[in-house]
């Protein structure tokens, strides 16, 4: 049952870093020996979850079950700008009064 839990979160750590299509997510390395059957019913389970919703073909995962579900992973889970802020020079940040 944890292998089953474990390849579910990996499924949801590898869309939540890259939402992709359910043909894309086959080909990705760590799910090449699993079958596409069985790919399919933790891609269900994780919608049931209310973890995954879809934009047209593309998967994506919710960042705030991410948040909740996916501590252990090294996740970054800031936004755009809270990047970009932090990647500015103590000089830069005081020209913005940040």
């Amino acid at each position: 049952m944890s292998e089953i839990k474990e390849l579910r979160y990996d499924i949801a750590t590898s869309l939540f870093l890259c939402p992709c299509e359910i043909n894309e997510l086959l080909d990705r390395d760590f799910l090449k020996n699993k079958s596409e059957y069985g790919v399919s019913i933790l891609l269900n389970m994780l919608e049931q979850d209310g973890a995954m919703y879809w934009k047209g073909e593309t998967m994506h995962i919710k960042k705030s079950w991410a948040k909740k579900n996916l501590k252990d992973r090294e996740l970054d889970f800031r936004t755009e700008r809270e990047k970009y802020i932090d990647s500015l020079t103590p000089f830069a940040r005081s020209v913005h009064g940040l």
